[in-house]
């Protein structure tokens, strides 16, 4: 703990006496405390609350049997029931509501509703600009 409160002096020193970063410069000219415009995760009770808490480490298996409830120690939990479609995977794009289907553009007339396959109208040439 002691580490974090030099460390919090440290960098308030820093933001304060070297080129601050912008916020910092702007903190300082309108007279307004960092503290109230830092996140209140990057301050140090914070981490030190995080840290609070001890964390336990899972124990090896052989241990379980006494910490593990009895009733716990004899349920198998097995994967769930999933049926497989038959056939060949469905391949086709699946739209949705708000997506208009494409429009086919022929190749040769250039007009919309057939494709150059099945065009019945004269052949397209290019006017030159």
């Amino acid at each position: 703990m002691h580490r974090l409160r030099t460390t919090k002096k440290n960098v308030y020193d820093y933001l304060m006496d070297a080129d601050p970063k912008k916020w910092a410069r702007a903190c300082r000219e309108r007279n307004v405390s960092i503290y109230n415009v830092c996140s209140r995760y990057y301050i140090v009770n914070s981490l030190r609350d995080a840290y609070s808490i001890p964390v336990l480490l899972v124990p090896h298996p052989s241990e379980w049997s006494r910490i593990v409830p009895e009733d716990v120690i004899g349920v198998v939990i097995r994967p769930p029931m999933v049926v497989n479609k038959v056939g060949r995977p469905m391949n086709k794009h699946m739209m949705s509501q708000k997506e208009e289907p494409r429009r086919l553009k022929c190749g040769r007339c250039k007009q919309f509703g057939h494709n150059k396959k099945t065009c019945m109208g004269t052949e397209y040439v290019p006017t030159q600009e």
